[in-house]
């Protein structure tokens, strides 16, 4: 989620003294993007959800993983096994 400096409009003052007290629940959180997000994405119109996203605009989206651990290590660890035996 974009904050406020994200946005170009630093909040430098915070909330107004008592508005925490109220309980508003916007309070903190950025106001609206004025660039579109998922709008543009594939898939927004009807034809688009029909034919399926192409394989090459789908792997273009893709980020790569930055998990350090092996899946299998934490697995193996839950179960109190030893993955590299002596």
């Amino acid at each position: 989620m974009p904050t406020l400096d994200d946005e170009g409009m630093p909040d430098l003052d915070g909330p107004a003294p008592g508005k925490e007290e109220t309980g508003d629940p916007q309070e903190g959180l950025p106001p609206p993007g004025d660039r579109p997000r998922a709008s543009v994405d594939w898939g927004t119109t009807a034809e688009e959800q029909l034919e399926g996203e192409p394989i090459a605009v789908r792997v273009e989206r893709e980020e790569p993983e930055v998990e350090s651990r092996d899946p299998v290590d934490e697995v193996a660890e839950d179960l109190r096994l030893d993955r590299n035996p002596s």
